[in-house]
């Protein structure tokens, strides 16, 4: 009998296959449930557009955006107060 207790290489199966850069773009369909590198993924989408929600159709506008466009237009500006107005919102000016 052998000391080993079998034949051929013990980490043969424990082995990792290396990866092929060439389907490195292919992700799996099947659904295992929750993962460590699905939540990560999410995180990381998450991080991208913290800013933007599901329902909202146009992307938000920053303060300084906002802000050069009025004073480039100022029919814009006008047609914003009279909105505020309508609305019961009172714009510091």
């Amino acid at each position: 009998m052998s000391a080993r207790g079998g034949f051929g290489d013990p980490q043969f199966l424990t082995r990792r296959i290396p990866p092929n850069p060439k389907y490195q773009h292919i992700k799996t369909r099947l659904d295992t449930g929750n993962s460590l590198s699905k939540y990560m993924e999410k995180l990381e989408e998450i991080k991208r557009n913290y800013r933007y929600k599901k329902d909202e159709l146009f992307k938000r506008l920053k303060v300084t955006t906002f802000a050069q466009l009025v004073c480039t237009d100022p029919s814009l500006l006008q047609n914003l107060l009279g909105a505020a107005f309508v609305l019961g919102i009172k714009i510091p000016l």
